[in-house]
């Protein structure tokens, strides 16, 4: 079986525009004059790639008459460059493990063995096509897919979205995600419990509660239920969560807090409303003084 895993390089180059009032060429309509200063922020990254197509050979799950297919992708931004920091062993480390929750630092590995047992895998035989035909009444096509992506970069902190989704031949396919935080000026992953000080989850719960209630326009429990189908006996403080310019996001994956048709909810809580809460390390993040 013959397995490779493509890689694409990429480079990325993040500016900022400061603005000041000081004289220069460039004037404005009320003739008053500024500067405008570009900076830039180099990050490299390689975008790699894994796919794998099989026929399941002897697989009757569907009937006798049906042809089971499975594939398998798996597609990684992987940067190798933040700034002037090339050592990002914490962040590339913590991508595998999450992503493909296996014990190694090779990620090309980590693609292949992800890749060589798709979703179905039992005692049958798997047979690789170099194809696989569309889905029809004669064929099955599951599927097992990752995707680990950018979704916040600056100049301080990347944060990558890890995202699964899988076809098993259900009613629907199934679909979760998990973030990953990463401080570069500390050259560490902060988590719900280095983002947060510890023994205030019941405070932090309440202000999630009030913006989830803003969210859907909502005044109690009982009138969030009803407009946005969330279970709200099964409200929990999630531990999944982001940094972001707008705040700090609490993910929602299908099925924790509602049904499957409500699909993910997300919760952006401003700083400013969570100050009391933070790390110093993530008031440093925000800017915020402590």
């Amino acid at each position: 079986m013959k397995i490779l895993a493509k890689a694409f390089v990429f480079t990325l180059a993040c500016s900022m525009a400061i603005v000041s009032c000081k004289s220069s060429s460039q004037k404005s309509n009320d003739n008053d004059t500024i500067n405008v200063e570009v900076t830039n922020f180099d990050v490299n990254q390689i975008i790699k790639k894994a796919y794998k197509g099989f026929k399941c050979v002897g697989d009757t799950t569907f009937g006798t008459g049906v042809t089971v297919y499975s594939e398998a992708h798996a597609t990684i931004q992987w940067l190798t460059k933040f700034g002037n920091n090339t050592d990002l062993k914490a962040l590339q480390d913590s991508i595998i493990s999450s992503a493909f929750l296996l014990n190694t630092s090779n990620v090309d590995s980590a693609l292949i063995e992800f890749v060589a047992h798709p979703q179905g895998f039992k005692d049958y035989k798997l047979e690789e096509v170099d194809s696989i035909p569309a889905a029809d009444e004669n064929a099955r096509i599951l599927s097992d897919n990752i995707n680990a992506r950018i979704v916040e970069l600056n100049e301080r902190f990347a944060v990558y979205k890890i995202e699964y989704d899988s076809y098993s031949g259900g009613a629907h396919p199934s679909y979760a995600a998990k973030y990953i935080n990463y401080d570069a000026k500390e050259n560490k992953v902060l988590t719900f419990n280095t983002i947060f000080k510890a023994g205030n989850d019941s405070a932090i719960f309440n202000i999630v509660k009030s913006n989830l209630f803003d969210q859907f326009f909502a005044k109690d429990l009982k009138e969030l239920e009803e407009k946005s189908g969330i279970f709200t006996e099964q409200i929990f403080l999630s531990h999944n969560v982001a940094i972001s310019s707008d705040g700090i996001k609490f993910f929602y994956n299908p099925y924790e807090i509602g049904p499957w048709a409500i699909g993910v909810v997300e919760v952006t809580v401003p700083e400013y409303e969570l100050t009391d809460f933070l790390t110093n390390e993530v008031l440093d993040i925000y800017k915020i003084q402590y």
